[in-house]
């Protein structure tokens, strides 16, 4: 039974190279050599499944998916930090050094780390959220974890366009090192990533980081300005 659970494990951090390598030394280490073998296939398949048919997204940026048609000409690589009236969004490549400099221009700012496919509680609908932001005077910047051509092709009702990380400019695909990196940029050379998905900024001052939006107190986070 502790090798099965062992091998369901694996298949799901499928990057997770010692994992695969444990799982080996444990079919080497206890069967017999028939057994070996049948377990080795049954593995292999399991491994090719997931590396192939699953989805990555969360560890990995899925950059190239901007390059699909539908989504290509909607691509901007240069930042314009005044918010769209229009309220048609479109998807801007930048780094966090050139979104500080926007952000520096307001005193009630909140950014949104999204998750393109997040179905929990804590991530939020776009249009809400910049329905709320709307309310509450706040300049919204949607930062997306990772790239998405599906939903990054819709057309949604917010006011900035939604911010792409440059992963060539931060030299990797690999999710939690290229946000980690953005984020420094952004806040402070200090700063360390916990994977939260809201944060306040005063102008250019970083005032917190909540996992959800309930969380946060305005008055409180923005008394001192």
């Amino acid at each position: 039974m502790n090798l099965f659970v062992e091998i369901f494990e694996c298949k799901c951090f499928i990057l997770n190279l010692k994992c695969k390598f444990y799982i080996q030394a444990k079919i080497n280490s206890k069967l017999s050599t028939s057994l070996k073998s049948i377990l080795s296939v049954f593995l292999i398949f399991i491994l090719y499944g997931c590396q192939f048919n699953g989805s990555l997204k969360g560890l990995i940026s899925y950059r190239t998916e901007i390059e699909e048609p539908g989504l290509k000409n909607k691509i901007s690589y240069v930042f314009y930090c005044e918010g769209n009236l229009a309220k048609q969004s479109q998807i801007v490549i930048t780094n966090g050094k050139e979104v500080k400099r926007c952000i520096a221009r307001y005193s009630k700012v909140l950014m949104y780390l999204w998750k393109p496919n997040c179905q929990s509680d804590y991530c939020l609908d776009l249009e809400l959220l910049q329905s709320y932001c709307d309310k509450i005077n706040y300049e919204l910047f949607i930062v997306a974890e990772y790239y998405d051509q599906t939903r990054m092709n819709k057309a949604y009702l917010i006011n900035r366009p939604i911010i792409g990380i440059d992963t060539y400019y931060y030299e990797s695909d690999f999710t939690k090192k290229y946000v980690s990196r953005f984020m420094k940029d952004l806040v402070d050379t200090a700063f360390s990533y916990k994977g939260s998905l809201f944060y306040l900024f005063n102008h250019n001052e970083f005032k917190g980081e909540f996992h959800r939006l309930d969380e946060m107190v305005l008055p409180k986070i923005m008394s001192s300005e």
